[in-house]
């Protein structure tokens, strides 16, 4: 059993090591991936896998915790299953969203910028899921990472990470709490959300006040991401304040659902605002 300990001044157990503390392995078990890798040249869980002996699944999530990389077991942790960066992070959806994080790092957050708002034409278009992986995938990079929930209207991060925070962005707004209402999420380090919070009867003109632009000032230098879930425009021009105020706007358009009429009538729509589009995304969550 000696060639599981950790080596002289090693920080991280090895793969059979964790295993083993998960249940998934026994010693004879281990013996025997030993000796194979001894008769053929092969890494720990690939011995493991011939043998029959473990899951896919289990060596995937061992790699993860051995890597520091976040990955939950489906039904573990609580949030939506359509959080494929979390429950799936070897999924074709989740390498869909590392391409559109690489993107937009090399594009729109290059040079020092940190804000981006989201949204779509129509109700349903998949926005608030979309950011909310993306949200994962960049704090799964390292990145501090806050996910603003601009939707004041239909609201739908605190239900996606199992969120009850009593406040959040409108009563920030309001002048009824402050940055305390943010939530970080040991569950997922380097990720922080900011929910809706009190459902507003004007939500334009909370959007629209100095104290957004207050608030931003004091986020700006805590996070290297911030991103903005807002509702779709053709809802209200919600969106238009907040993207505004971020710089730019990432377009979510629904596969098989949204028009390429309605797409350059929104093109157009925020280039007559003077608003950037930092990208668009064919989305299928």
């Amino acid at each position: 059993m000696k060639a599981l300990a950790a080596g002289a001044g090693s920080m991280k157990p090895t793969i059979g090591r964790l295993l083993m503390d998960d249940g998934k392995l026994t010693a004879a078990d281990v013996d025997r991936i030993l000796l194979l890798q001894k008769q053929k040249p092969m890494r720990f869980g690939e011995a493991a896998l011939l043998l029959g002996v473990v899951k896919d699944a289990d060596v995937q999530h061992a790699l993860a915790r051995q890597f520091d990389y976040c990955f939950l077991r489906p039904g573990a942790g609580g949030l939506a299953p359509e959080l494929a960066t979390v429950y799936r992070p070897f999924s074709r959806e989740t390498e869909r969203m590392r391409s559109l994080r690489a993107r937009l790092a090399r594009t729109w957050f290059a040079g020092g910028r940190a804000e981006l708002a989201a949204s779509a034409v129509n109700q349903g278009d998949g926005v608030s899921l979309l950011v909310a992986n993306l949200a994962v995938c960049f704090a799964q990079q390292g990145a501090r990472t806050l996910l603003v929930d601009a939707n004041l209207r239909r609201p739908r991060q605190h239900a996606i990470f199992n969120l009850r925070a009593r406040h959040g962005l409108a009563d920030a707004l309001a002048g009824r709490a402050g940055t305390e209402a943010i939530v970080e999420l040991d569950i997922v380090p380097s990720l922080s959300v900011l929910c809706a919070g009190t459902p507003p009867p004007n939500p334009q003109e909370l959007l629209g006040r100095p104290a957004f632009d207050a608030l931003r000032a004091r986020l700006r230098p805590r996070y290297d991401v911030i991103l903005y879930d807002t509702p779709p425009v053709s809802l209200t021009d919600d969106a238009f304040a907040v993207a505004g105020r971020a710089g730019a706007v990432l377009v979510v358009a629904r596969q098989h659902r949204t028009s390429v009429s309605d797409m350059r009538a929104l093109s157009a729509h925020l280039h007559a605002g003077g608003i950037e589009i930092a990208g668009a995304v064919l989305n299928d969550f």
